[in-house]
């Protein structure tokens, strides 16, 4: 029932079930067949939620190019994935909301260097269990399958910026802090009274500096989450490159009002990421508002050249459309838009006007009604609301 819990919460817990068969190695000298009976339901329920999850982040737009990777390719980015975390694990300086996406190339000998340094230390781990026991076999092993959903070999939204995200590893990180613990207690192994006392004294002060250290180190990082727009300007001092964060950065000044500043950033987000359609989209809503209508029509035709299921480019080429003049391709746009999500408030607006052009006043008041109950308090949608339902018996059109 826990499980279950668990795997409705956060579907990253499906490979539990391997890392309790792990366990179980560890703690018997000989695994028997009624050891793992009891896991089958764990993996079964694991299997479900793990297939529902892959659909869920292809129902997202989790495939295409950026996914596109051939076995080897996926090894790399996984072998190349494990070290990362391993290192911001242990040594957590750095820490970036989007890093750098990889460029994975199978001909290039270095990169193989990653997963071939993960297997043999592994299979060292294993061979030194009688010397050095499971443990540290198990506490590597731990890690690397409660990281495995997010190491590259299955389709995950997030891979289209990068192939790394530091909670991916939340839950493979406690076995990798395992070992340095692991490693302390070797060192301070009792053997006389005062020997006892070292390792008491190596422990509290181990654990007050690393306590302090992570601490501040936290408190560092915290101060980028104030807000929205200093999380995208953190990212981008330190990873420059990152297009997702150019666009949503644009996005929040031009809603702010900094048209200049927005349109640089947007059009740094255009050069960076020309794959991804979001950045399309926002660059398109810039020219809008700087009355470029023809423009964001044929940018918002490569979002959704990009991703045909992108409902809020749909409804921003409904509006570009409406406010060119060209009533019927507005129309399809908006029907486009809220066919694909229908608590788009903006769509549900364009569709009132374009009704209203056409004569149908009962169908665009159903739609400014569900634009001003999706988004309350807005004096556009209120406004046209308020026109269309006058014109029933006699008022003037709403505009754009």
């Amino acid at each position: 029932g826990l499980f279950i819990c668990a795997l409705l919460s956060k579907s990253a817990t499906c490979p539990l079930p391997v890392a309790l068969f792990l366990i179980l190695w560890w703690k018997k000298e000989r695994l028997r067949s009624r050891d793992v009976y009891p896991l089958i339901p764990f993996v079964l329920a694991a299997a479900a939620m793990g297939l529902v999850t892959t659909l869920l982040e292809r129902h997202l737009g989790a495939s295409g190019s950026a996914w596109n990777l051939s076995l080897v390719e996926k090894t790399l980015v996984a072998g190349r994935a494990l070290w990362f975390y391993a290192a911001k694990c242990l040594w957590p300086t750095n820490i970036v909301f989007i890093y750098p996406r990889w460029k994975i190339e199978a001909g290039a000998i270095w990169q193989y260097i990653f997963p071939l340094m993960a297997v043999a230390l592994l299979v060292a781990l294993v061979l030194l269990r009688k010397r050095i026991g499971k443990g540290p076999a198990v506490a590597a092993g731990y890690f690397v399958i409660m990281t495995a959903p997010a190491l590259g070999f299955l389709n995950i939204y997030f891979a289209r910026y990068s192939f790394v995200q530091d909670h991916f590893q939340y839950y493979g990180s406690v076995g990798l802090m395992t070992l340095p613990a692991f490693v302390l207690d070797r060192l301070a192994a009792p053997q006389t009274q005062e020997r006892s006392l070292l390792r008491a004294g190596i422990g509290i002060s181990f654990t007050l500096v690393l306590l302090s250290t992570l601490g501040t180190i936290s408190w560092g990082l915290q101060q980028n989450y104030r807000n929205e727009e200093v999380l995208w300007r953190a990212t981008l001092k330190a990873n420059p490159g990152a297009a997702i964060a150019h666009a949503n950065l644009g996005r929040l000044l031009m809603e702010r009002g900094d048209m200049a500043e927005a349109g640089r950033e947007l059009k740094q987000a255009i050069r960076l990421g020309p794959g991804l359609h979001e950045v399309w989209n926002n660059y398109a809503a810039w020219l809008i508002k700087s009355r470029r209508q023809a423009d964001a029509v044929s940018c918002l035709g490569k979002a959704l050249e990009l991703n045909p299921t992108y409902p809020q480019a749909a409804a921003n080429l409904a509006l570009a459309e409406l406010q060119l003049g060209h009533v019927d391709m507005a129309g399809q746009a908006a029907e486009r838009a809220l066919q694909l999500d229908s608590s788009l408030p903006d769509a549900h607006n364009t569709l009132g006007i374009v009704m209203i052009q056409h004569g149908n006043i009962e169908q665009a008041i159903e739609h400014f009604e569900a634009a001003v109950r999706l988004a309350p308090g807005d004096a556009g949608y209120e406004r046209n609301l308020d026109r269309a339902r006058s014109m029933l018996p006699q008022g003037q059109p709403p505009t754009p």
